[in-house]
């Protein structure tokens, strides 16, 4: 029998193979069909009950009684209370795990049973009273599936999405959605940001998406330019050497220095960003703050000047010569060519 075949059988007759298969027969059988899918059973208990998602379903008396199920090997480790994240997402974790209890527990007991559970599990993890009854306190406040018409929802004209920073974005928050704007928070140092890419580096003369910084070729000479580009590296320093509008070309026309070439050091990666608006910018940004002499323009994105003070000591975007980033004086981190900007043009 084949397995369409199987599969359109119990379909149809599933109370007949149920009388007539052997439950583990059957498990046997279509495991046998193909070596890299296997079925499992999950066999009731010694109390009769069977897990299903995260409920574990027991059969009382002709009903079924549920409560919520946890894998043996469930570490009960939650979002921790010190962790850099939005009180509303820590009183969310609260919110969303008393309330599944709600609607999972079919009877005191086990509601009761989940509840003294949480409030031991999320003690550990750092909760402090009020937040777990906020949390709670929140629950009566969801509207039903009807939906409640009692409270019209608040109307924004728009919204931003910034980087959270604790004790600055709660207020900065508050201001804008006065004002009519919805403010989200999103995260800056994710795992991917700080997990080591799997993947081969690219090359300088490779890479896209890029703001790049040319030095002249000449030792005497300390002209500079800064731009970006979406293309590669190698193919838009083709474009500056050999188009005569470029500010580049014109400057290796009329000094007669030398012309240079993707690979020599004075030409270097700043940093990258794929969005095209964040990646002009920064540019801009670069621009304003170091003031190359080749540059004939503030690039495609304006910078206003009441930002001056801010970028030129706070921002960490002073360059060398080698166009590697200067640490500031404040903290004199090392910040290497591939320091993310993102945070900076989100402001």
């Amino acid at each position: 029998m084949g397995m369409n075949t199987l599969r359109r059988y119990y379909h149809r007759h599933p109370s007949v193979c149920c009388q007539q298969i052997i439950i583990h027969e059957l498990k046997d059988h279509v495991n046998s069909i193909d070596p890299n899918i296997e079925f499992t059973i999950e066999e009731p208990g010694e109390d009769g009950g069977v897990p299903f998602l995260d409920t574990y379903c027991v059969i009382n008396d002709g009903s079924i009684d549920t409560r919520v199920y946890r894998k043996p090997t469930h570490t009960d480790l939650y979002l921790n209370w010190d962790s850099h994240h939005p009180l509303s997402a820590k009183i969310s974790v609260v919110n969303t795990l008393f309330y599944r209890a709600e609607i999972v527990c079919s009877n005191q007991l086990a509601l009761s049973q989940e509840h003294a559970h949480l409030r031991e599990v999320l003690t550990i993890n750092g909760y402090p009273p009020w937040a777990i009854q906020k949390g709670i306190n929140l629950i009566r406040r969801r509207p039903s599936r009807q939906g409640n018409t009692d409270k019209p929802k608040k109307e924004f004209n728009g919204y931003i999405v910034v980087p959270y920073v604790h004790g600055f974005s709660e207020k900065y928050k508050r201001i804008l959605e006065n004002a009519g704007v919805r403010v989200y928070f999103k995260g800056v140092n994710t795992l991917k940001s700080q997990l080591v890419s799997p993947k081969d580096k690219d090359p300088k003369e490779k890479k896209a998406n890029c703001i790049y910084g040319i030095s002249c070729g000449e030792v005497a000479c300390s002209a500079k330019y800064i731009g970006e580009s979406g293309r590669t590296l190698e193919e838009r320093i083709k474009d500056h050497t050999s188009q005569a509008s470029s500010a580049l070309h014109q400057h290796m026309t009329v000094t007669g220095h030398p012309i240079p070439t993707v690979m020599d050091d004075n030409i270097q990666v700043i940093t990258t960003e794929s969005n095209i608006a964040k990646r002009r910018i920064i540019e801009a940004m670069y621009i304003k703050v170091n003031d190359p002499s080749m540059n004939r323009n503030v690039g495609k994105s304006e910078i206003p000047d009441i930002y001056d003070n801010v970028l030129k000591t706070k921002g960490g975007l002073q360059l060398n010569d080698s166009f590697r980033h200067i640490p500031s004086r404040k903290n004199r981190r090392h910040c290497d060519s591939s320091m993310d900007l993102t945070a900076v043009s989100d402001n």
